[in-house]
């Protein structure tokens, strides 16, 4: 009777160790000890010998560009001349690595002259020589709180570069800004200055990007009153693509909104036919809560929509991980005010476009908490402090069919909150393969085991640190793996600087204190 006991026994103690998922190798890197005010800024990007990184020294006075071997071993590395004229140093901009050269850019306001500029400097990728700084565009201004500033993207091809340039503008005149488009060779391909047609109080630029074929497009929010207004139950706002083509001839402005609905976040993508893709979340409420998705098809030449899709989270699916109290307290708001039971406070993280035509969008809750306190000792002083509470929860999957209708959405429980740290240990990285997503983010043991699970681990397991591996597959179904258990490799992956490099490989960046690791994660 007692060895059925044990034999019983075994295979529960088995299944509540800490097992690590066999979905992807972890290859990693030697220890590397930065030091204080040192840290990873970028990934450049590959090529057949070596991983190209950027990072930045004594808190962003100095950059330097490293190359890693495959087995992930520091080959080279050298220090970014970031100085112009007269000793001062330039704000360091982007990175990108375009075939064998790799291009820093970087900025300097002048004081004395009044004009800020942006400035490129090329690296060859395998000797790391350095080429001449030449300047790429510049911005005039007044003062110097208000010098503007540049953005920079490029396209999917890497032929074409879109320097975006935000000029300083006057309170309440039209909202100023201007485009340089340059080729890999850093030659001007044209620019062009803009005046938008709305004051600077009634519409805000979120977003830009430039195709392959060199045109530019912004996405902006219009708002019918001033922005700090609010039209009760309904919104007052809809947003505008604008569309700047054949070297800024041609101006296109599409217009989205969804009537009666709150459009809370909000992303578009440009077809290889010129139709643009817009999707988003949206509100019955207003603009903090979701309530559903959406999903439409501009088209091109006519600026009508082509198709237009939306999906209404049922009661289910958004109070999914609530406790109870939280279920009750929104069904009586609900009740009393006549408002909808919504998410809280989600971002669009990822919006990513299918070859067979359909598409996925990924959203993240995340809100700051600020506490502030004020306590008075025995002498009459006051003392106050203010603590940052950073949550980063649940992430929300939504899926598109290449018909453009939602075909379904599934949510992913996560629970990550941290204090006075800007969450540096939270969210998650995502690898795209096929039509499976892996998403990669941090968790405690206490979080990732049920109760009854832990109650069978031992000590040292139940206080462990793991990375969770989540493959979700094409129906929406998901598994949450291990892949790291961190208290054993004593280094924390940080999920915002690490990120899919390859068809099947994400690099992690990981840190402990003055040491960091690089790993590779290969996806079966």
């Amino acid at each position: 009777m007692r060895l059925l006991i044990l034999t019983l026994l075994i295979p529960l103690f088995t299944f509540c160790q800490i097992e690590i998922t066999d979905r992807a190798d972890i290859k990693w890197g030697e220890e590397i000890k930065f030091k204080k005010g040192t840290t990873f800024k970028d990934y450049i990007g590959k090529d057949k010998k070596n991983y190209f990184l950027i990072k930045s020294i004594k808190r962003g006075d100095a950059y330097a560009i490293n190359s890693f071997d495959k087995n992930l071993k520091l080959k080279n590395e050298v220090i970014i001349d970031m100085k112009i004229r007269g000793g001062s140093t330039m704000d360091y901009e982007a990175a990108y690595l375009i075939q064998n050269e790799i291009f820093i850019f970087s900025s300097f306001a002048d004081k004395k002259t009044r004009i800020n500029k942006l400035y490129c400097r090329t690296f060859d990728k395998d000797t790391f020589k350095a080429g001449k700084l030449t300047e790429i565009a510049e911005l005039p201004y007044e003062k110097k709180r208000k010098t503007g500033g540049f953005g920079l993207e490029i396209s999917d091809d890497e032929e074409t570069l879109l320097i975006y340039l935000n000029k300083p503008y006057q309170k309440n005149a039209p909202e100023r800004y201007g485009f340089t488009i340059i080729d890999k060779d850093l030659n001007k391909l044209w620019e062009k200055d803009i005046e938008l047609p709305y004051t600077e109080q009634f519409f805000i630029i979120e977003n830009y990007t430039i195709n392959n074929d060199g045109d530019v497009y912004l996405l902006g929010q219009e708002f019918k009153e001033d922005k700090k207004d609010r039209i009760k139950g309904k919104p007052n706002y809809k947003y505008h693509v604008l569309a700047y083509l054949d070297k800024g001839k041609k101006v296109k402005d599409y217009e989205i909104n969804l009537e009666d609905k709150f459009i809370t976040d909000i992303t578009f993508k440009v077809a290889k036919n010129g139709d643009l893709i817009c999707s988003g979340l949206y509100s019955k409420n207003g603009t903090s809560g979701v309530k559903g998705a959406f999903y439409m098809v501009i088209d091109f030449e006519t600026r009508q929509i082509k198709n237009n899709s939306l999906k209404e989270f049922d009661e289910s699916f958004i109070t999914q991980g609530w406790s109870d109290k939280a279920i009750t307290k929104a069904k009586k708001k609900e009740i009393k005010k006549d408002k909808a039971i919504e998410l809280y406070e989600y971002d669009l993280k990822d919006f990513i476009l299918r070859e067979d035509g359909g598409a996925v969008l990924v959203a993240e809750q995340y809100y700051v908490r600020v506490v502030t306190t004020t306590t008075t000792d025995s002498q009459g002083r006051t003392t106050t402090r203010t603590t940052y509470h950073y949550y980063y929860n649940d992430i929300i999957v939504v899926n598109i069919t290449p018909k453009g209708r939602i075909e379904w959405a599934t949510k992913i429980e996560k629970n990550q909150h941290s204090v006075n740290d800007g969450g540096y240990l939270s969210s998650y990285a995502l690898q795209v393969i096929g039509d499976q997503l892996f998403f990669i983010f941090n968790e405690s043991a206490r979080t990732y085991f049920e109760k009854e699970e832990r109650k069978e681990m031992n000590r040292k397991d139940k206080k462990a640190y793991l990375t969770i591996l989540t493959t979700v597959e094409s129906n929406g179904e998901y598994e949450k793996e291990i892949l790291v258990n961190v208290s054993e490799e004593s280094t924390y992956p940080v999920p915002k600087l690490s990120g899919q490099i390859s068809d099947n490989e994400m690099m992690l960046y990981t840190r402990k204190g003055k040491r960091r690791r690089f790993a590779l994660a290969t996806f079966k």
